[in-house]
């Protein structure tokens, strides 16, 4: 595949240059990733991330050095910048970013960050040089962190050897770190402008913004473990690479549940789209619910009427306000008549990020008093960092649930496929606080909403992208159900909306990659995945119909790689001969295999 990235060298360093983004990625030392990337980064008042063109690009590449220059104007906000980024054959490397307002404006960030990658950094050792020379030890957090793990950064290293240190000094702001699983980006990001001052901030005609972010090697020699073993980086090679997996250690799970969102009336869908969804068979729908708005019974009642013509239970979003007794009542009574055709209710409160513990009290209640004995759970409707930042309190069996998309920060095909790294770490986390089943639900590639938008025009922002019908959509949504719906802690998925240009296919029933990809996956409730950790590449398998006088059973195979390179795939088989699959960059390749029940571990 051509990933567009210019391969790069500064004496033991190894990296990649994205000239579309500005964005220098996976630098290496070794083996071992040291950084996801150095980027510029041009937030503007509602935190929405600003494009930018690149223009006068000079690139002077050697065998063991680099020089690359240019300049970038932003796409309709008063900013630009001259950038040099240069690699030593001494083993260093350093980003300098030179910015100004063409105009006033209003921004919440401009400037460098740096990506440390989640693995293998997180539990590692790390020093932090503070503003006023101070040092401080520490860690990369193991559990997502609700906050800012660093603060007031000048310089920071991290151990990657028994006595080898990777050290990243910034010049020119205070830096500070999140931990961006938190929005399952797969990186630790260092950025600028610290969040404890205020924001936005105005900037006049003419303010500058100036940067330096340089990195070196402590005691610059390869540890043992650096020449040997497996690369914990992306495979940066010019061939495949080749990845292996034994047949006989494919374990059965039994799956998570799997829906789909409806937020239309059934009056108003063509027959052919309902007919398509009957044929899905998904295992629930998701409604929102607004009981602020007067015609919510009549919708209450719509999302019924789909659940009995598609044959599925309902997913009951529901956005409760403070209500009197009476509405609550009213509402009870319905879930009451409901609740045989209800999954589970997600409770929410349109003025809060997480379920308000009032709320939940009040429905614990009222269902002690009706009797009923739907599902609930609550959480946020938002991203993961709410939830995290916001812990609601949970009693009785209710579930927890949190939404993901892979685009809160940056949107080009290789940041979105990297967020699969993270998707486990959210469920890690929420476990080990909760202790309780995990609802992920939506799952979108575009963010629905704003959360965090400081103005109320930024609050909706449910865009589309181009992406949604192509097979890079149904990469991703595969590399998701590897992470998610295999893991016996999480209870329940639902992926995007059934149909339109966010859905599974168009309001004309004709259908998507991710289409397929879901009816596969709903085609049983006991599918196979490796036991093998394998990089960039995940393995599914579900059960297919066999061939007529066969008495074979036929598994398909489903192989992803989420990865910058095409790779290979050995399927090791002791009984009847090793076979290799060839899998390009971020696409899907299924593979049919016969009689495999008797060669896979039950696990």
């Amino acid at each position: 595949m051509d990933s567009g990235l210019t391969r790069l060298r500064a004496g033991p360093f190894k990296a990649c240059f994205d000239a579309s983004r500005a964005f220098l990625r996976y630098v290496c030392y070794g083996r071992e990733e040291i950084l996801r990337g150095i980027f510029p980064a041009v937030r503007d008042r509602d935190w929405n991330t600003i494009p930018f063109d690149v223009h006068d690009l000079q690139l002077d590449v050697g065998p063991d050095h680099f020089e690359i220059s240019f300049r970038c104007l932003c796409q309709h906000f008063p900013f630009e910048w001259t950038s040099q980024i240069r690699g030593e054959s001494s083993g260093r490397i350093e980003y300098l970013f030179d910015g100004m307002a063409s105009d006033p404006l209003l921004k919440n960030r401009i400037g460098l960050c740096v990506l440390h990658p989640h693995r293998p950094c997180a539990g590692s050792a790390c020093r932090v040089t503070h503003t006023n020379g101070c040092e401080s030890l520490g860690e990369f957090p193991v559990l997502i962190s609700p906050h800012q793990p660093f603060l007031d950064i000048a310089q920071l290293s991290h151990q990657v050897g028994e006595q080898t240190w990777a050290k990243v000094k910034f010049v020119g702001e205070s830096f500070e770190m999140e931990d961006q699983r938190n929005w399952t980006d797969a990186s630790f990001k260092t950025y600028s402008t610290p969040l404890a001052l205020p924001f936005p901030v105005e900037m006049s005609k003419g303010q500058q913004v100036r940067h330096c972010v340089s990195v070196e090697i402590e005691n610059a020699k390869l540890a043992a473990n650096q020449s040997r073993g497996e690369s914990t980086a992306p495979s940066l090679g010019t061939s495949a690479a080749t990845a292996s997996v034994s047949l006989a250690r494919l374990r059965q799970v039994e799956r998570a549940n799997i829906g789909t969102c409806l937020s239309t009336s059934l009056a108003a869908t063509p027959p052919q789209v309902v007919q398509k969804i009957q044929e899905l068979n998904p295992d629930h729908l998701r409604f929102e619910m607004d009981l602020r708005l007067a015609d919510w019974q009549e919708r209450w009642a719509e999302a019924m009427d789909w659940g009995d013509k598609v044959g599925c239970s309902i997913e009951a979003a529901v956005q409760i306000p403070a209500l009197d007794s009476a509405s609550m009542d009213k509402f009870t009574k319905q879930i009451e008549r409901s609740a045989s055709q209800l999954a589970r209710l997600l409770l929410f409160d349109a003025h809060a990020k997480t379920t308000p513990s009032g709320l939940v009290a009040e429905m614990l209640a009222a269902r002690e008093r009706h009797g009923w004995r739907v599902p609930m759970a609550v959480g946020t409707n938002a991203y993961f960092a709410e939830l995290n930042r916001q812990r609601p309190s949970v009693r009785g069996e209710a579930a927890i649930c949190y939404s993901i998309n892979p685009q809160v920060h940056a949107f080009d095909d290789l940041s979105v496929m990297e967020t699969l790294g993270a998707l486990k770490d959210t469920v890690d986390t929420a476990h080990a606080i909760f202790r309780r089943p995990i609802v992920v639900s939506p799952i979108t590639l575009r963010p629905r909403f704003n959360p965090n938008a400081t103005s109320d025009v930024q609050r909706d922002q449910a865009e589309i992208d181009p992406r949604q019908d192509t097979e890079f959509a149904a990469a991703w949504t595969e590399g998701v159900c590897a992470q998610l719906i295999v893991d016996p802690r999480v209870e329940s998925v639902t992926f995007y909306e059934a149909f339109g240009p966010r859905g599974l296919m168009d309001s004309q029933a004709n259908t998507y990659p991710v289409f397929d990809t879901l009816k596969s996956l709903l085609s049983s409730r006991i599918i196979w995945t490796s036991v093998e950790s394998l990089p960039s590449i995940s393995v599914l398998g579900y059960p297919r119909d066999s061939q007529p006088q066969s008495q074979e059973s036929r598994i398909e195979l489903s192989v992803t790689n989420f990865g910058i390179e095409d790779q290979s795939l050995e399927f090791q088989d002791d009984s009847r001969g090793n076979h290799r699959l060839q899998v390009p960059a971020m696409s899907v390749v299924r593979h049919t295999l016969s009689d495999l029940q008797s060669r896979i571990h039950h696990g």
